[in-house]
């Protein structure tokens, strides 16, 4: 039989390795956190908030208040509704150049466990914030991300908590990071297409997978008889798609490594905790919690150049506020 010494000695190296092995996992850990954080900097882009209708006085800086105990407590909580305005960019090179190809606005409730998506045609003819002019809203990206999102806000009177701005290249490489995204094409487009792209690319209706060059012309397609809005639906349809087909891509490794292939193809204003929560959080939700709300315009030749705009009465403008505020303040 052993002797206590000796069971006490192998107990210490036991105990020993335990230990080791932990100290490693835990800097191993550590190290991947550092790297995931060094990798979401590479594309934290915050902007300097413009006044807005619904935000006269923007606060850029979240604050922090003593909780009587000597410490800082944040006084921003984590919210239960969040906002956030995804905006594609048709620059082929740096998302800093070009004009907004897609703007959605969309809300996020965790008290009616949905999330509500509006696409805004581009071409909506609209008061650009801080320039004393009207214009298509997609020029606005042409005075800043800040003129962008406080027009968004003046339109819709909904704040506008983050944003996310993609290129065509980001896109892309997003959709092939995922495998591919399975949508419906429609007839329209698999009739239509060489319209507006000629023969570099070329569909078939009925469900399918698409890789990112393929996903980046369905989202674009525009030459049917919806327009703008058939294209809106399409992109929505993409969302929806990645909703329910990213699930497996939502580990902090995997953040890191859609991070470190999009690099700078993509802009955001998510600080890493909140960029982090926000994609855990997504796993709450599905296609089938998505709802959608859409502006009724009419379209309209006007100016010296006689170009298509899309107008929206004030009576719509109205309709559509109301139901977006039912979405950002529902309970269930």
């Amino acid at each position: 039989m052993k002797s206590i010494k000796d069971r006490k000695a192998r107990t210490k190296w036991i105990a020993g390795i335990v230990s080791c092995v932990g100290i490693i996992l835990i800097a191993m850990l550590a190290y991947s956190v550092w790297m995931i954080y060094e990798t979401a900097n590479k594309t934290y882009d915050p902007v300097e908030r413009m006044p807005s209708d619904i935000r006269p006085e923007p606060d850029n800086h979240r604050s922090m208040q003593d909780n009587g105990n000597g410490d800082k407590q944040d006084e921003n909580p984590p919210k239960t509704v969040e906002t956030l305005l995804i905006l594609g960019s048709d620059s082929r090179g740096s998302v800093d150049n070009g004009r907004t190809d897609a703007m959605i606005l969309a809300i996020l409730n965790e008290h009616t466990e949905k999330i509500t998506l509006m696409s805004i045609p581009r071409d909506s003819y609209v008061e650009i914030a801080g320039q004393g002019k009207k214009d298509k809203i997609n020029h606005a990206y042409r005075y800043g991300v800040e003129t962008t999102i406080a027009t968004v806000e003046n339109l819709t009177g909904i704040p506008v908590d983050h944003y996310v701005l993609f290129g065509f290249t980001g896109f892309r490489k997003a959709v092939d990071i995922l495998g591919g995204i399975t949508v419906d094409v429609d007839e329209s487009i698999a009739r239509n297409s060489h319209r507006q792209f000629g023969d570099h690319i070329q569909f078939s209706p009925g469900r399918q997978l698409l890789n990112g060059r393929e996903a980046l012309y369905f989202s674009r397609f525009r030459y049917d008889a919806d327009g703008d809005f058939g294209r809106n639906d399409r992109q929505q349809q993409v969302i929806k798609a990645f909703l329910d087909q990213s699930k497996e891509m939502r580990s902090p490794a995997k953040i890191k490594q859609i991070l470190d292939v999009i690099g700078e193809d993509v802009r955001h204003d998510f600080p890493f905790n909140e960029l982090v929560s926000m994609v855990l959080k997504m796993d709450e939700y599905s296609s089938q919690d998505v709802e959608q709300i859409k502006f009724q315009t009419q379209s309209k030749r006007m100016g010296p150049q006689n170009l298509w705009y899309e107008l929206i009465s004030e009576e719509e403008k109205t309709r559509v506020r109301e139901l977006l505020r039912e979405a950002y303040e529902g309970t269930k």
